[in-house]
This record gives structure tokens, C-alpha cells and sequence, in this order.
């Protein structure tokens, strides 16, 4: 189903699933811990990873990083957590299944565990509208994951039920 399986790059929406959201599970932040606006590396002469507004805060509270989209925020959360924990908890706890740990493409191998995946959504293939739903989803429902279904039942004209979820447990507690 393209609606739903299609993978797309998720840009910024990635930050709270592999940068604030396990770091908050992980007790290494919360909504107030100050969070540096400042850039982890240089990359062909220029400091990496940019913000959208064109210069850095130094610190401010997690919650404001997350409300602007502060890409090198994100990468310096994605740092106190380390990648591997990042990218395990995107790939297991949000069940981002279209992450890679290592994959090849065309004899070029590639890995989702790096700063630039964890931290401004550049990951190799994308990730479909569904693990994203299902991955937000968990914000909303005390931290429980839950399957993802696009219904509850199909019925036909006559009335006959010819698919049916409604029986069907979805829930997986993070």
C-alpha cells in the first residue's frame, strides 16, 4: 500500500523518537535540562549539523530544542545517549524496522547509526507513514506500543463480516 509503505525521509520528525524521547526513558534528561545549541563537528570546513535559523543558542531548556527543531541540540542528546542506544530504541521501542544497523545498497554498505540519521532524519531508505504513526503514537498512549491496523472490520453489502480486527491485541508495553 503506497499510502502507508511508502518510505520517506523523516527529517525533524525523527528528533523525539531517537534523540529527546530516549533520553528521557533513559534518565539523562527531562523537559527543563538545559541542552547545548552548538555544533559536534566540522565538515568540509563548515560546523555540522546546521540550524535552520542559522546560529547556535549555546544552552536552552530540552523542551525549547524541541520546540525549534535545533538540529545540533538533537545531535548533542543523540551523543549523551550514545547512537547504538539511540538507534536500538528507535529500531526496538518505536519498532522503526526501516532503520538499518548495517545494510548494503548497490555493493555500498550503510548504517542508520549515525549522527546524522539519529539526529536530523537522514536515514538510508526513509521510514514508512505507519511505522511513523504507530512509532508517535506511543506519546499519546502512556508509553505502550501498539501494532499498527488501518481497520477494525470489513463488511459487505449484506452485512458479512469479511476481515475482522476487533478481537485482535495490538499492545506491547515499551
Amino acid at each position: 500500500n503506497l499510502s502507508t509503505d511508502t518510505k520517506r525521509q523523516p527529517g525533524s520528525a525523527i528528533k523525539p523518537l531517537s534523540a529527546y524521547g530516549p533520553a528521557i526513558e533513559y534518565n539523562i534528561l527531562n523537559w527543563s535540562t538545559p541542552v547545548e545549541d552548538a555544533p559536534v563537528s566540522i565538515v568540509n570546513g563548515k560546523q555540522w549539523p546546521r540550524n535552520v535559523y542559522g546560529y547556535y543558542r549555546g544552552f536552552i531548556p530540552a523542551a525549547k530544542a524541541l520546540e525549534i527543531s535545533a538540529n545540533a541540540c538533537a545531535a548533542n542528546v543523540v551523543n549523551q545517549i550514545g547512537m547504538e542506544r539511540a538507534f536500538n530504541f528507535l529500531h526496538d521501542k518505536a519498532h522503526i524496522t526501516s532503520a538499518y544497523d548495517k545494510t548494503t545498497i548497490n555493493g555500498k554498505d550503510f548504517s542508520d547509526i549515525n549522527l546524522s540519521a539519529l539526529a536530523t532524519g537522514g536515514m538510508t531508505e526513509g521510514v514508512t507513514v505507519k511505522e511513523m504513526t504507530a512509532a508517535y503514537a506511543m506519546f499519546g498512549n502512556g508509553g505502550k506500543y501498539y501494532e499498527p491496523y488501518s481497520y477494525y472490520k470489513v463488511v459487505d453489502s449484506d452485512g458479512t463480516v469479511l476481515l475482522d480486527n476487533t478481537n485482535v491485541t495490538y499492545e506491547q508495553n515499551l
